[in-house]
């Protein structure tokens, strides 16, 4: 149980990484097609927008999934070391302090002030395992922003968003 939980975290990494790298290169897209390319033809800015929603979505879903499953896998854990804690002989503390038990759950140490530092804290709502979820819900708003402010031309740089004609000749 907690090699399949280990094994899990390297899985959410690895998706961690490919998200970020795909949405990254989608904004640059964006912002190239938008701000950068020579005639701008902006007929692709609402192609790459709808990519980045969708993206986006299926990060959230991914996202979510996975946190789902790291708190089962570490209830699983939790079950499992409360039994062997009652099972073994001279092992009654483990059900309470076993591997993971500092994650979810009811926590067997108190965190006091002295135990927060610049390089060295936790927040339970801004858990690496929360994360992906919170960006993709962040990343899905700005997609839906972007694509309405494309929509409905509401933008600072709006003559960006107009294709250049070409000229004409004389």
């Amino acid at each position: 149980k907690v090699q399949y939980l280990t094994d899990h975290f390297s899985r959410m990494c690895n998706r961690l990484s490919y998200f970020v790298t795909v949405e990254l290169a989608l904004l640059s897209a964006l912002g190239y097609v938008v701000f950068d390319s020579e005639g701008r033809d902006l007929r692709v800015a609402p192609v790459v927008v709808v990519l980045g929603a969708v993206t986006s979505s299926v990060w959230y879903f991914a996202g979510a999934q996975d946190r789902f499953l790291v708190t089962a896998y570490r209830d699983d854990l939790r079950a499992t070391a409360k039994l062997l804690a009652k099972v073994l002989k001279g092992l009654s503390w483990y059900g309470d302090d076993y591997v993971g038990s500092r994650s979810g759950g009811p926590r067997p140490y108190h965190v006091e002030s002295k135990d927060w530092r610049v390089l060295s804290w936790y927040v339970e709502g801004l858990s690496i395992t929360r994360l992906p979820s919170l960006f993709a819900i962040v990343l899905v708003l700005l997609w839906a922003i972007v694509g309405l402010m494309w929509y409905r031309e509401v933008w600072a740089f709006a003559d960006a968003w107009r294709p250049v004609s070409p000229p004409r000749p004389s």
